[in-house]
């Protein structure tokens, strides 16, 4: 499970905001929704991007108000981390990556969408959830 902590704008100071939204280099709305095990107050929180599908989707903001309306909601998904290919951030060399998968979503879709493709497919079926084997130990 999940629970939405927030929903904001992009921290990145060279954003562009439009109004309530942060707006893509290809046009697109978009917001950060920030997430958390409901279970573990200390856990860490994962953001993840919420984004209209093409510019000036019709249906954005109310999808924008439903999501808004479950803040502090628990919702069926995890936070997950996996080995992924290399990739770089400020000069250093990374080869994992932790996103927000929701309930309905395919691990390895989530996780190509973001740029970070898992690198042993065959491994997805085994991979546990960070929010369910995390321990305060």
């Amino acid at each position: 499970m999940l629970v939405c902590r927030a929903l904001r704008l992009s921290s990145n100071p060279s954003a562009k905001v439009e109004g309530n939204f942060n707006v893509s280099s290809d046009g697109r709305r978009y917001l950060i929704g920030v997430f958390s095990d409901p279970e573990n107050p200390f856990g860490n929180q994962v953001i993840r991007s919420i984004a209209e599908q093409s510019a000036n989707s019709p249906d954005f903001e109310g999808k924008v108000k439903a999501i808004r309306s479950m803040i502090g909601q628990t919702t069926k998904g995890d936070i997950v981390t996996a080995k992924c290919e290399p990739y770089d951030i400020n000069g250093r060399q990374v080869n994992t990556y932790t996103a927000v998968v929701f309930g309905h979503e395919n691990i390895e879709t989530v996780f190509r969408n973001a740029g970070h493709p898992i690198q042993d497919v065959t491994k997805v079926a085994a991979i546990q959830p960070v929010a369910a084997t995390e321990d305060l130990a």
